[in-house]
């Protein structure tokens, strides 16, 4: 279904973020067109459990572990710490883009 979303987005010449874990290697692959761009929002158990039990969240927090487990981190993603302000993040992704592609 991504992908589907992705291949209609690139023939539509649109752009946009569509967020989802990705956590293994072959999800991503599957996902990859050219000028596709993955971003990897970093960070450690506990951090991420502590946002998980200050926030309704629909995955249980009794599940990250497994997720953590589970993630096969990229090797060619936007790499961001979640440690970072909100406004630091995405001016972080921004700059990288703007690098990588040119001013969007």
């Amino acid at each position: 279904s991504l992908r589907k979303i992705i291949d209609g987005s690139i023939e539509a010449g649109d752009r946009g973020v569509l967020a989802c874990s990705a956590l293994k290697q072959r999800y991503r692959d599957t996902l990859t067109r050219p000028g596709v761009r993955f971003v990897y929002l970093r960070g450690d158990l506990a951090s991420i459990r502590a946002r998980m039990e200050g926030r309704q969240h629909f995955m249980p927090v009794k599940l990250l572990e497994s997720q953590f487990s589970a993630l096969e981190e990229p090797a060619d993603a936007i790499v961001v710490d979640v440690a970072l302000s909100i406004e630091a993040q995405v001016d972080y992704i921004a700059s990288a883009l703007t690098r990588a592609h040119g001013p969007t």
